[in-house]
C-alpha cells in the first residue's frame, strides 16, 4: 500500500512463492491506447537455481514497469470540463446548475491589469472608457476586451477568455517502477532451515501540469497578483495609455504613472510539476523447522523483519508576492 495507496487495500491478493524454482523466465509487455496514447511498458524476468546438492535454492526477480500520463485535454469528455456552478438566472430554483467549458473569471493566460485589487471581480478593472468592460492582455502585449463567456457567481463562467481549467488538469500521472525480490532458503539439518526474503522497490511520478501558478488577489497567503507601473518599457504604448486613462478617473496617477495589478495564471513561467520518488526495502531472515515430541507435531520460526520507505517530493512555482 505505500506505492499503490487505497488500490493496493482493493486488490489485495494471495500470493503462492515460487521458492524451489530453477532456471530462467522473461516476459514483456507493451500497449497503448485506442487513442494511440498513454503507452504503457513492461518487462520481468526470474532467475532461480538449488545449490549445495539441493539443500538450498536461490531465486531473483526483477520487474521494470513504465506507464505515459495523460492530460484532461488529450480526451474529448473530459475537455468539455463539466462543473456544477451557481445559475446563471437569478429565478432558478436550482442552487447549482452543471455548466460546460468551466472557466474562471478571475485570471487569464495574458493577464487582466485592474487598480487596487489584484482580482477584476473586486478591484477596478482597466474598462477602456467602456462602462462594465473588462480588459485584459492579449498575446501582442495590447490591451484587448475580455469575452466574460455566460457568467455563473463571481468566480465561473461557461465559455469566455478566462483560463480554462481542463488546460491545467492532468487525468493520469506518468509513472515508472522498477522492483526487486530475492529469496533464498538453506537446509542446515534435517527438521531446521534458514532462509531470507528481500524486496526493493523504487516508484518515481509527476504531474505533466497542474495548477500551480495563480498571481492573482483571489487567493490568499502567499498568492498575489503582480506588481507594475506604467513606466515598464515592455508594456506596448496603447496599453500603457488605458491604464493611464483608468488610473486618471480615480486620481491614481503619480507624475503622469501609475501602479497597477495584473492577475494572471503564468503557467508560461512554470508548469507546477509536482514529481515524487519513493523507494521502500523490506528484509526478513530467520530459522525454521519442525520436530515431534511423543504424538505431537510442532512447527517453529524465529525471524528478523526489517523495512524502510523513504520518498521525497518536490514542485516548481514561483513567488508570486515578488
Amino acid at each position: 500500500s505505500p506505492i499503490y495507496g487505497s488500490d493496493a487495500i482493493a486488490g489485495t491478493v494471495n500470493v503462492i512463492l515460487r521458492s524451489d524454482f530453477e532456471g530462467a523466465e522473461y516476459d514483456g509487455s507493451y500497449g497503448i491506447s485506442a487513442e494511440g496514447d498513454l503507452e504503457e511498458t513492461s518487462f520481468k524476468s526470474l532467475f532461480g537455481g538449488n545449490f549445495a546438492n539441493d539443500r538450498g535454492n536461490a531465486v531473483v526477480s526483477v520487474e521494470y514497469n513504465k506507464r505515459e500520463g495523460l492530460l484532461q485535454t488529450e480526451r474529448d469528455f473530459t475537455n468539455q470540463s463539466l462543473s456544477f456552478q451557481a445559475p446563471n438566472d437569478p429565478d432558478s430554483p436550482y442552487g447549482r446548475v452543471l455548466i460546460d467549458n468551466a472557466r474562471v473569471l478571475f485570471a487569464t493566460w495574458g493577464g487582466q491589469p485592474s487598480l487596487f485589487f489584484g482580482n477584476v471581480i473586486y478591484g477596478v478593472p482597466i474598462s477602456g472608457g467602456v462602462p462594465d468592460q473588462i480588459m485584459h492582455f492579449a498575446p501582442d502585449g495590447t490591451l484587448i476586451p475580455f469575452d466574460r463567456g455566460v457568467q455563473h457567481g463571481n468566480i465561473f463562467s461557461s465559455g469566455g477568455d478566462g483560463v480554462h481549467l481542463a488546460a491545467l488538469s492532468s487525468l493520469l500521472t506518468p509513472s515508472e517502477r522498477f522492483l526487486i525480490n530475492g529469496l533464498g532458503h538453506y537446509e542446515f539439518a534435517d527438521g531446521i532451515e534458514g532462509y531470507v526474503e528481500t524486496f526493493f522497490a523504487n516508484t518515481t511520478a509527476h504531474d505533466n501540469i497542474s495548477q500551480a501558478v495563480w498571481q492573482t488577489d483571489f487567493f490568499s497567503g502567499s498568492s498575489g497578483a503582480i506588481q507594475q507601473n506604467t513606466d515598464n518599457p515592455f508594456l506596448t504604448g496603447q496599453a500603457a495609455g488605458l491604464i493611464r486613462d483608468e488610473c486618471a478617473n480615480y486620481g491614481a496617477l503619480v507624475d503622469g504613472e501609475c501602479d497597477f495589478l495584473i492577475a494572471r495564471s503564468s503557467r508560461d513561467i512554470a508548469l507546477g510539476q509536482n514529481e515524487s520518488e519513493l523507494n521502500m526495502f523490506r528484509i526478513v531472515t530467520g530459522l525454521r523447522g519442525s520436530f515431534d515430541i511423543g504424538d505431537r507435531y510442532y512447527d517453529w520460526d524465529v525471524s528478523y523483519n526489517f523495512g524502510r520507505t523513504n520518498s521525497t517530493a518536490s514542485s516548481d512555482g514561483v513567488d508570486d508576492r515578488r
